[in-house]
């Protein structure tokens, strides 16, 4: 098995097993933190929580996020149809918005 000890590498896994963090960048984010960075996080009952001073060890959902793109960019991992087609009307709109006046 393929170590895991890269961020890129710790995106992908997650990628690959929750389909649900191919179209929501805070549901990747939260995957690779509760996956790879638990010991940051602190939980009560079902629900994880962040100190302020752990925010510093763990990879911005930017960063995340970045790293998603270029996997899209190669036509990898892409969201499903539902999601696309969703953000498909709101770019629409959003065009049909600023043409206006």
């Amino acid at each position: 098995m393929q170590k895991i000890n890269t961020l890129k590498s710790k995106v992908e896994y997650c990628l690959q097993k929750y389909e649900s963090t191919r179209g929501c960048d805070k549901n990747l984010t939260n995957a690779v933190w509760v996956e790879f960075y638990n010991k940051h996080l602190n939980r009560k009952e079902k629900e994880y929580y962040i100190k302020l001073k752990e925010v510093y060890y763990l990879p911005s959902l930017d960063s995340i996020s970045r790293i998603r793109r270029k996997f899209n960019e190669k036509n990898m991992y892409l969201p499903n149809n539902e999601v696309l087609a969703k953000r498909g009307r709101q770019e629409e709109k959003w065009k049909n918005w600023s043409n206006c006046g």
